[in-house]
């Protein structure tokens, strides 16, 4: 979903990619996350396929965000370094909430910097997460489009 949001805010000057920490290759998206996209933001991620992160895919990266930080600290464990270039996306939306959901299946509750996962919930556990990862997507876009300013951006992580 973040994926979707933050390529449709951006030029196609901009590459967007997304992994998954534990995403087997070529799964497609759920149906409530497909749902909710195209109803509720008019985006169709049928054909969208999970990717596995690489040490590769981080190497070619500029700019990497996780949605929890244990993705942070798994993004540093492949690539030494690369923390110093990943950040929290739903640090770009500060100030809402997570809804009670984990930050990883299995793991614990999201934190106030982390997008929830809503794997396995409900069609309302979906649109809370999109409707995070709208306002982080804008957030983000713009302070891409704008160049990219260090300073002008939430903290890489400190994966250490």
């Amino acid at each position: 979903m973040a994926e979707a949001l933050l390529r449709r805010r951006l030029t196609s000057e901009f590459e967007v990619r997304s992994a998954g920490t534990h995403a087997f290759g070529g799964v497609e998206p759920t149906a409530t996350a497909v749902e909710v996209m195209q109803r509720e933001a008019g985006i169709e991620i049928h054909g969208q396929r999970s990717k596995e992160l690489t040490a590769e895919l981080i190497e070619w990266a500029d700019h990497i965000f996780t949605m929890s930080t244990k993705q942070a600290q798994v993004v540093a464990a492949l690539v030494v370094g690369a923390d110093g270039y990943t950040r929290l996306f739903g640090a770009f939306a500060p100030g809402i909430d997570p809804s009670g959901l984990d930050a990883d299946p299995g793991g614990p509750e999201a934190g106030l910097l982390e997008v929830p996962d809503p794997m396995g919930g409900k069609y309302g556990d979906y649109l809370e997460c999109m409707q995070r990862l709208e306002v982080a997507a804008d957030q983000c876009a713009g302070w891409l489009i704008t160049g990219a300013e260090p300073s002008a951006a939430p903290a890489p992580i400190d994966a250490t």
